[in-house]
């Protein structure tokens, strides 16, 4: 068996997340660099020797799933397809990806949305048991997809910000209080609307 070389690049952080490294505050490469972390497990088996261990040892990356998405078109005169998809790994809630294609120029502006899951759990008389042999690892006891699909992707997309070149070309942006940023934490957009959500 030949060692393997688990490789993960900027251009992985971008399909992954729809971020660029290096647009991201310090604060932002952390979080990344630690939620790559988290989808790692390193596979020693125990049968082989210490010496041989450098040849077997494995670590292996769990892919990000996409548990639910929503796709609209965006502009008036051309049409340029936004989509917005919720990630997870590992049975937990990663995050929504904001992707907005320009076919012009061929390529992607995106914006990362944080969650966290234990804002969106279920009730516990509506929780259910976990399923054994569960292949898929889809978060279960969590309110957020199906309040996404009702009203919540909607809500965000209103919360997005769309520039116009002289091309008519829209460039994808989210502006915060503190300005423009390419990652937010999805409860403080829906601060006001959030009650209604869940509801």
């Amino acid at each position: 068996m030949i060692a393997k070389r688990t490789v993960y690049t900027y251009e992985h952080l971008w399909k992954d997340y729809g971020v660029t490294y290096d647009s991201l505050s310090c604060e932002a490469q952390q979080y990344f660099l630690n939620e790559v972390l988290k989808r790692c497990s390193l596979y020693i088996p125990l049968e082989v020797e210490e010496k041989m261990l450098v040849n077997y040892a494995n670590i292996n990356m769990k892919p990000l799933t996409a548990i639910s998405f929503h796709r609209e078109l965006i502009g008036s005169e051309y049409k340029f397809p936004l989509t917005l998809t919720l990630l997870s790994c590992r049975t937990e809630i990663s995050g929504i990806k904001a992707v907005l294609y320009n076919n012009e120029e061929v390529k992607e502006d995106g914006v990362f949305f944080m969650v966290n899951p234990e804002d969106w759990e279920c009730p516990e008389e509506k929780k259910i048991a976990p399923k054994k042999n569960q292949k898929d690892e889809i978060p279960e006891n969590t309110l957020l997809p199906e309040k996404l699909k009702k009203r919540g992707y909607k809500v965000l997309i209103g919360k997005l910000k769309f520039n116009y070149n002289q091309q008519k070309v829209p460039r994808l942006q989210y502006v915060s209080k503190k300005g423009p940023t390419s990652i937010e934490q999805l409860e403080s957009i829906f601060a006001n609307t959030k009650k209604h959500l869940i509801s």
